[in-house]
């Protein structure tokens, strides 16, 4: 009650005791901003509807019977029509926000304090006046109308029910039906419609400013106010301000207490028009005169003189009468209606008349005492402005708690529901923005889930969350979008740190773990292992997903292998699975323990490979290979591309030339070794003399040794039609120059370029297939077989012709000079597979279905791998997609394994010393060269087939594994096979020693 009777005392109603009051509110409707110099039109005719100076402008000092209820508030209270005015006015001036805060923070606190003023009037007032501007209803305007509409639709209930228990307990008298449950059927017609918060329902009526008329007319002024008044009531229902006209005679519905306001249809009008100024409209016609039209003639002015009639009013006198005496008649005609004749009384008035009981028919509507109103305002105004209400020095809403722990729930209910529809329509803006913003939040983040592994790295996690986070910000607006930017990057990384984070392992192609983050401690429960789906992965080990079809050492059957992990398992392990390279009649060099070169000692194993990253096989006799079926009875190889190249690499009348050379040789030395050993005497006389000649005599001339007879092979004269550039190759490799007495490495010095030519096309003629066979037999040619094959991740085995070719040409189809162009070039480590240019369907056609025999075989060879889960088709996902030049993937196949047929031939020598060429430091020009662990050149046996299998990952000189390219343009460029890594000589070779089958 302090505040109660601070309030009564302040304002004058103390005075007033127990009389009925009228409460009017005045609301000016902001248009725009304005300077502090412009005129407030708005604060002026306030004045004149109380008929004295009591309002004043929001930066003046206020009057002295004028008070504020709250910031910007007016209270006035007129003793003598007992009727209390409250004004407001929305009109902004900018010249007075704080400059610490910012203008926008400022301007919708401003706009905050209106629009709680404005629900203060709407639910403690009879009628409630809004000023309007020229523009008659601005869109903020209406906007907060409905927005004030939800809310005391909202919270009518809960405020009736927490004002009846405060007066409850300051025991103060309570307005008529304030208990009834129905407001609108009364069940005694003595008990009329009541005031009070939440349950009263002013009456809205308008007054329209600064309307420009060319002549103030009252007919105009009238036509126009019945047009405004139908246009305002057409928006006002479309916005369920007001229920709908009925229809078909039928009378209005009664008026709801729950409403926010009551817009009358009567025959009085709602909009009052107040006319602009004369100076204004004089201003206006000024500048009309200095325009370019024709002025008006003397007599045409003269006339509308004299047709004017004497009777009218001047035009400043109406502007007085609209703008003071028609609008004080105006407000009072209202405010009568709203006290007595309001529809919420309509029932009373209908039923007296029915039992024509005179002592009700003259009754008006029950109005507010003083002490009913403060009561009434001072806890409202705590609700809206955050004002405190004490007691004793204690807070009210404790005390009021406590009596009435009811009340609790309601005061809860109050303020949320002011808080959110008053900050919703001051932050429109924001509202919209946030969702909006939330709506595309929710859709990023069903973006950012979809498609994704269970488990997934770092490097994932940011590339998808940048990929949300760019679709995020093209398509929110307005300002909460930085705030749920924020939010849908935590989100995010809230999910990917939920239990999505996978293990940063990277494999040796390239390829992360998609195993949960500390998956090697996990412990596999016994249930689990029972169960045999469960196991299908090995948690232990790291798993990429995905897999490769590769061959054996000996290159006989596939089987799918996981990505690496470690180097061992990706030269050794999965090499080891096999059993089929070491039958009986084979062989393994143990290249760790081997030596090469001059004083080469070899070290063969015959129950094992031994453990290195490169394996050496020898896989039988040179018959093992044959020329018209190719590499027999095995796995994966396309059509057609199963056939080793031929190599002619000399002729038999070349070896018995050099033969009968090395015996010359041979006797020549051993004949002057014997001469010197007969007679040093003689020779050393002769040294002597021929150091020291006597006088006048010449020295004698030493007798010049027979230089050794060279005859020309038969190849030096080719046959008539035939390619003279490989016979005078040969004929130059038979020459006595390139040969000693120790035996050295003899290659072909036919420099054969790596472009195609027309002398390389030649090569690949086969339109002469017969005329070389028939020149093979005359020629007696020493002939080897080489090859080179790539493997892809499918499986696709094929030899290569050298340049990244895929050798198609067949037994026949190959020159016997080819194997000489082959052996001197650079061979890419990787190039594209053939599968890449071809579908699916394609694809599985060229294979034969190779890829299910080898699943069969590995199998049945008790190699089953319980930890493969995925299926061989998922080798697709290990091909390399080129960004660059194409949008399909492409695959990659790389160089496996070397073949080598060594002729049946003692005196020619087949050798190898492999040599990669390996980009290590991602510069185009900087190379290392790897030797695989073979230091020297190492010496093949004669007429035997041996198969080189090489490492799937290298290692570097220091033993680190090289990682690999994941571009394919780069990774195309990264390595090769050093060109004369396969050489012969003239000279004695020894066949390895193997078991007898």
């Amino acid at each position: 009650m302090d505040d109660i009777n601070k309030l009564l005392e302040r304002s004058g109603l103390l005075a007033l005791k127990e009389a009925g009051l009228t409460i009017v509110s005045l609301f000016g409707v902001s248009e725009s901003r304005r300077s502090a110099s412009s005129p407030n039109l708005v604060v002026t005719l306030a004045n004149r509807i109380i008929g004295t100076d009591a309002f004043t402008s929001a930066n003046e000092t206020l009057r002295e019977n004028t008070m504020e209820l709250a910031k910007g508030l007016q209270f006035y209270l007129d003793a003598k029509s007992k009727t209390v005015y409250l004004f407001m006015d929305s009109n902004v001036d900018v010249t007075t926000f704080s400059k610490e805060k910012p203008f926008s923070e400022s301007l919708m606190s401003y706009q905050s304090k209106t629009m709680k003023s404005l629900l203060f009037m709407m639910i403690i007032s009879h009628l409630v006046v809004p000023i309007l501007p020229p523009s008659l209803l601005p869109a903020e305007f209406l906007s907060t109308l409905v927005a004030l509409a939800q809310a005391k639709s909202n919270l009518y209930t809960h405020l009736a029910q927490y004002q009846s228990s405060c007066w409850k307990h300051w025991n103060i008298s309570v307005p008529y039906s304030l208990f009834e449950k129905k407001e609108n059927e009364r069940s005694n017609p003595v008990l009329m419609g009541w005031w009070g918060p939440a349950k009263g329902v002013p009456i809205l009526v308008f007054i329209t400013t600064g309307v420009p008329f060319s002549n103030i007319v009252p007919t105009a002024i009238k036509r126009m106010q019945d047009a405004l008044q139908v246009k305002v009531k057409n928006m006002f229902r479309a916005l369920h301000l007001m229920p709908l006209r009925p229809e078909g005679g039928v009378p209005y519905p009664p008026v709801e207490v729950r409403s926010l306001f009551l817009l009358p249809s009567g025959s009085q009008p709602v909009i009052h028009i107040v006319p602009a100024p004369i100076k204004e409209m004089n201003k206006k016609t000024d500048f009309s005169l200095f325009n370019f039209d024709d002025p008006p003639s003397l007599a045409s002015t003269l006339q509308n003189l004299l047709s004017s009639s004497d009777t009218e009013p001047h035009p400043n006198t109406l502007y007085h009468e609209y703008s003071d005496k028609l609008l004080k008649n105006f407000v009072n005609i209202w405010t009568k209606t709203a006290t007595h004749r309001h529809p919420l009384h309509n029932y009373h008035s209908s039923n007296s008349r029915k039992t024509n009981n005179s002592d009700f028919s003259n009754k008006s509507a029950p109005l507010p005492t003083p002490i009913q109103f403060a009561s009434a305002a001072v806890p409202l105004l705590s609700f809206l402005f955050n004002q405190p209400i004490t007691e004793n020095e204690t807070d009210f809403k404790k005390i009021i708690t406590a009596q009435y722990p009811s009340t609790k729930g309601m005061i809860q209910q109050i303020e949320v529901i002011l808080r959110k529809k008053i900050k919703d329509n001051i932050e429109i803006e924001r509202v919209f923005s946030k969702s909006h913003s939330m709506e595309i939040m929710q859709k990023c983040n069903e973006a950012y889930l979809q498609d994704s592994p269970p488990y997934y790295t770092e490097k994932y996690h940011e590339w998808k969350k940048n990929s949300v986070m760019r679709m995020y910000q093209a398509l929110a607006r307005g300002p909460c979008k930085e705030e749920f930017a924020i939010r849908l990057k935590r989100e995010c990384d809230a999910v990917w740190k939920g239990g999505r984070q996978s293990c940063e392992c990277i494999s040796l192609t390239g390829k992360p773990c998609r195993l949960k983050i500390g998956h090697e401690h996990d412990t596999i429960s016994a249930k689990s292992i029972r169960d045999e789906r469960a196991v299908m992965i090995d948690t232990a080990k790291h798993n990429s997903a995905f897999t490769f079809l590769h061959a054996c050492d000996c290159g006989k059957l596939q089987r799918a292998r996981d990505d690496p992990f470690e180097i061992e398992d990706a030269n050794i392990g999965f090499y080891n699975k096999f059993d089929c390279c070491l039958t009986l009649g084979r062989a393994a060099l143990d290249i760790k323990q081997s030596i090469f070169g001059k004083e080469q000692d070899l070290v063969l194993n015959y129950d094992e490979i031994p453990a290195f990253d490169i394996s050496l096989l020898y896989l039988g006799p040179a018959s093992f290979y044959k020329n018209n079926v190719g590499l027999d009875k095995v796995e994966g190889f396309t059509n057609n591309t199963n056939f080793l190249i031929p190599w002619s690499i000399t002729t038999v009348n070349e070896i018995k030339l050099r033969k009968q050379e090395m015996a010359k040789i041979t006797a020549n030395e051993q004949r002057e070794d014997e001469s010197t050993a007969s007679a040093p005497s003689s020779t050393t006389a002769q040294d002597s003399n021929v150091e020291w000649p006597i006088l006048g005599r010449l020295p004698p001339l030493a007798k010049p040794k027979p230089a050794p007879v060279s005859v020309a092979p038969l190849d030096a004269f080719p046959a008539l039609g035939t390619n003279l550039t490989s016979a005078t190759s040969v004929a130059a490799s038979n020459t006595p120059t390139a040969t000693s007495t120790s035996a050295t490495s003899i290659a072909t010095p036919t420099a054969t370029p790596t472009t195609p030519n027309l002398s390389n096309r030649q090569l690949f003629d086969t339109r002469r297939r017969r005329h070389n066979r028939g020149r093979e037999r005359l020629q007696g040619l020493v002939r080897g077989y080489v090859g080179a094959e790539y493997e892809c991740p499918f499986g696709h085995r094929f030899l290569s012709c050298g340049d990244g070719r895929v050798c198609k040409l067949g037994h026949t189809g190959h020159p016997k000079e080819h194997g000489n162009y082959f052996v001197h070039q650079d061979l890419p480590i990787y190039i594209v597979c053939p599968c890449t240019f071809a579908n699916s369907t394609t694809v599985s056609s060229i294979t034969n279905t190779s890829n299910n025999l080898s699943n069969t075989n590995a199998v049945s060879s008790g190699n089953s791998n319980n930890n493969i889960m995925m299926s061989n088709n998922t080798a697709h996902t290990a091909a390399v997609v080129n960004t660059n030049t194409s949008n399909h993937l492409e695959v990659i196949a790389q160089l496996q394994r070397l073949y080598i047929v060594t002729p049946d031939e003692p005196a020619v020598t087949i050798s190898i010393e492999p040599k990669i060429k390996v980009n290590i430091r991602d510069k185009e020009e900087e190379f290392d060269i790897l030797n695989l662990g073979i230091d020297d050149s190492l010496a093949l046996g004669p007429n035997s087939t041996y198969v080189l299998r090489l490492p799937f990952i290298y290692r570097d000189n220091n033993g680190l594994p090289i990682p690999v390219e994941l571009d394919t343009q780069k990774r195309l460029k990264s390595a090769f096979l050093q060109k004369d890594c396969i050489k012969f000589h003239y000279k004695e070779s020894k066949k390895w020693i193997v078991p007898d089958m």
